[in-house]
């Protein structure tokens, strides 16, 4: 797993045709499999391969991270929300307006 011709092959098929099948007419079911497939494949090559581990840091300050996140995510929702304001503000909110179970499942 560690040729370049492989590497070459997993980069198009993940970034490249994953993305792209996702935008064809074919039935969700389909996609949802290869994008199910192509998450377990992520994650084998990072446990298996990789031999990558996850561990969270010790001694982390976690109020001011929270803050942090916070304060980032409302900064990219006031300027996110200015955007479409000003680009068509009747896209504003349309999600929320027009189908309000999809936006509870986003």
């Amino acid at each position: 797993m560690t040729s370049t011709n492989y590497k070459r092959i997993e980069l198009v098929a993940l970034f490249v045709l994953m993305p792209v099948s996702l935008t064809l007419p074919i039935p969700i079911i389909v996609k949802l499999v290869s994008g199910g497939l192509g998450f377990f494949y992520a994650l084998f090559v990072l446990f298996r391969v990789e031999r990558v581990t996850f561990e969270v840091t010790k001694g982390i300050n976690w109020t001011r991270f929270w803050s942090s996140t916070i304060t980032q995510l409302f900064v990219i929702a006031v300027l996110t929300t200015v955007y479409v304001l000003l680009i068509d503000a009747s896209k504003l909110f349309i999600v929320l307006r027009t189908k309000p179970l999809l936006w509870v499942v986003i």
